[in-house]
């Protein structure tokens, strides 16, 4: 497990990579000034509960991480495999145990399309 200055600098680490300010980040979080966050990195202090789980989902990253107690970050945007939902039914074969037909996939698809609107069933 990580100390708090090791933390912090992690936290650090990661906020940079992801393009926040001290000040973006504590916005984000609620705060009006960066002093939380400078406390956070320094070491002084640091987030827990329900702040450390929203700091590590801003920062694309799991809370055990930040802590110390995951030496992998496997939020890294290398390492994300991300799967449109739209296409989902090409990674999800089988149903109740039984494959589905291309127009079971194409039914799958469609109910994505309605559910979620433009916001994800448009293709881009």
């Amino acid at each position: 497990m990580l100390n708090n200055v090791q933390r912090g600098e992690r936290l650090k680490e990661l906020r940079i990579k992801n393009g926040y300010s001290q000040i973006d980040l504590a916005k984000k979080l609620g705060y009006k000034s960066d002093a939380t966050i400078s406390k956070w990195e320094s070491g002084t202090n640091f987030p827990n509960g329900k702040k450390l789980v929203l700091v590590a989902n801003l920062l694309d990253t799991t809370s055990d991480y930040l802590l110390g107690l995951d030496t992998a970050n496997y939020l890294e945007n290398e390492d994300k495999q991300v799967i449109e939902l739209t296409r989902i039914a090409d990674f999800a074969m089988m149903f109740d145990g039984k494959p589905l037909s291309e127009a079971e996939k194409d039914k799958f698809e469609n109910l994505v399309k309605v559910y979620f609107g433009d916001k994800y069933g448009a293709d881009r």
